[in-house]
């Protein structure tokens, strides 16, 4: 997550208008921007209806931001970042258990102007991104003391009974987009648009602490994220 957000700074400062200026770009724009998105995760509240606990079927928040610089009057070049996650828990028997689902990309970003009426503008285009997912596990029966955290390590049980996975899965992916922009001012603009990463994870790439998983599923998020933006620039 942190390389992520670095990315996205790296990012939004060499697409600003100071970054365009540099690199002789006809002016640009960066800004925070967010995703919402009810992911279908099926095949993993399977797992969770089969041990009793929530699942996950809430609205799901990507957090991070974009940046662009134009390389004519009507095509611009960027990249944009994105983290976030989504978790459910409950307590069974004195345990605390909690499932937690992070996903997070970047990539580089190319848009189209496809009309421009006075301050409004119809764009389209798409991202090249490379990012993961993971699914982390958590069950304990806490408080429990900083010895038996690390005695649950050794050869013997330790008293604790507190357990831990994280599973993982990169990938590339292609994602389409169309959206609006409003120029509030000359400077600032909000914006929206509809992204469709092409993204569904096979299920020889899961892996637990760099050791492949076997007869995991895929994993299919081929759908709908809803992105809204503040951006700054010309």
């Amino acid at each position: 997550m942190k390389t992520i957000l670095i990315i996205t700074l790296t990012i939004i400062v060499i697409s600003s208008p100071v970054g365009a200026a540099w690199n002789s770009f006809q002016g640009g724009a960066g800004g925070f921007s967010f995703y919402i998105v009810k992911p279908d995760l099926g095949p993993l509240n399977t797992e969770l209806k089969a041990l009793g606990m929530p699942q996950f079927d809430g609205y799901m928040f990507l957090y991070g931001g974009q940046g662009f610089g134009y390389v004519s009057n009507s095509l611009r070049i960027g990249g944009m970042g994105f983290g976030g996650s989504v978790s459910v828990n409950d307590i069974e028997n004195g345990y605390a258990r909690e499932a937690i689902f992070s996903m997070g990309w970047g990539g580089i970003l190319i848009e189209y102007l496809m009309l421009e009426v006075s301050n409004f503008e119809l764009f389209t285009g798409g991202t090249l991104g490379w990012g993961s997912v993971s699914v982390s596990l958590r069950k304990t029966d806490s408080p429990v003391s900083w010895g038996e955290i690390w005695n649950n390590y050794t050869s013997q049980t330790g008293s604790g009974d507190s357990i831990s996975s994280e599973l993982s899965h990169s990938f590339f992916m292609i994602q389409p987009r169309v959206g609006v922009k409003y120029y509030l001012l000359d400077w600032l603009a909000v914006g929206g648009s509809i992204d469709v990463p092409i993204l569904n994870l096979s299920s020889s790439g899961w892996s637990i602490n760099g050791d492949n998983i076997y007869d995991a599923p895929s994993l299919d998020l081929t759908q709908p994220f809803f992105q809204f933006s503040i951006l700054v620039g010309g």
